[in-house]
């Protein structure tokens, strides 16, 4: 590995690394449900070959902050709990939307933008939307999300903003604002693809 290379790395410390480690090893042994000896062998192999591959892959881009990548995991115990309770309540919501023959489905096509600090908290914020049930990130393009959405009801939590800003939390730098510039789709022309 040439000095070049050494240097870029240089940002992370033993201590994140084995951070970083630990969060996804307890992550693999929730997600697992078994405590027998192969089972943490596997998740043991599994971490480290993906701390290693991080560590390789450095920054997502070159003109972004290194730093402002990383999620601080001692906030992450707050956000999972926050995003699984919002994914229970959009499950309630979606099921009542199904089984209560009144309730129509309207779905809605958006647009909006939101101020994220980094790419990997814009893909964060796109996958929390789309673990919640009732809508769906189709595209992020720099700052502006395009997303499906089941009805308004399902809409109006995403454009209160409280998923963005909890989002930018997790990097150190909470967004002033919820989602900007928000526009619903009606033309398939608007769509990016």
């Amino acid at each position: 590995m040439s000095s070049s290379t050494t240097k870029k790395f240089s940002h992370r410390s033993p201590r994140f690394v084995f951070a970083e480690g630990a969060v996804l090893f307890g992550f693999w042994l929730v997600m697992s449900g078994k405590l027998e000896l192969f089972h943490i062998i596997t998740g043991l192999l599994a971490v480290s070959f993906v701390v290693w591959l991080d560590r390789r892959l450095g920054p997502l881009s070159k003109d972004e902050d290194s730093i402002s990548l990383h999620a601080h995991f001692l906030k992450l115990p707050i956000y999972l709990p926050w995003l699984a309770w919002q994914m229970i309540l959009s499950s309630l919501h979606v099921g009542k939307v199904i089984l209560v023959p009144r309730h129509q489905i309207h779905p809605l096509m958006l647009k909006f933008n939101s101020k994220m600090p980094s790419n990997a908290a814009r893909v964060i914020l796109g996958n929390s939307i789309t673990l919640t049930p009732g809508t769906l990130t189709l595209e992020i393009q720099g700052d502006t999300f395009w997303v499906h959405a089941l009805d308004e009801t399902s809409a109006e939590g995403l454009l209160a903003g409280d998923m963005q800003k909890r989002v930018g939390r997790l990097f150190s730098a909470e967004p002033e604002k919820g989602a900007e510039g928000v526009e619903q789709i009606t033309d398939i022309q608007e769509l990016p693809w």
